[in-house]
């Protein structure tokens, strides 16, 4: 089992209801492959963490890398999974909004998206942690 976290930058032409069939195509093809996790969207980017058999997760990122919706896709890890964090298989979707949040969730996303933050693999579980129980 294995976790992978990626931050890209969406397209300018990406809109709301292309957002919404990405995340109904995802659930489905996600549960055939047993991969589960969170995509976030978070100005113009898109944060994603997804953990499943290490095969099926290479698959899917390349595939995510090839997609056009999106650009600057930047790998953060790709590692060891002892313990799903998502243990249904499929995908959450959140859209962090600027003014439901705490300033301090919003400085570590935005250290996340810099990518040369130092975050640590613990920040970054909390951080997914902090976001999913705020929803």
């Amino acid at each position: 089992m294995y976790r992978l976290l990626y931050v890209s930058t969406k397209s300018p032409e990406l809109t709301k209801l292309e957002t919404d069939k990405i995340v109904k195509i995802s659930e489905v093809n996600n549960g055939a492959l047993e991969i589960s996790g969170i995509l976030m969207e978070f100005k113009q980017h898109f944060i994603q963490y997804i953990e499943g058999p290490s095969v099926n997760l290479y698959k899917l990122f390349k595939k995510i890398k090839e997609d056009t919706r999106h650009c600057d896709v930047s790998l953060i890890y790709y590692k060891p999974l002892e313990e799903r964090l998502y243990s249904k298989w499929g995908m959450s979707f959140y859209t962090i909004d600027l003014l439901e949040k705490g300033q301090s969730l919003l400085d570590k996303l935005e250290d996340l998206i810099q990518l040369g933050s130092g975050n640590t693999e613990k920040e970054v579980a909390d951080l997914l942690s902090n976001l999913d129980s705020q929803n």
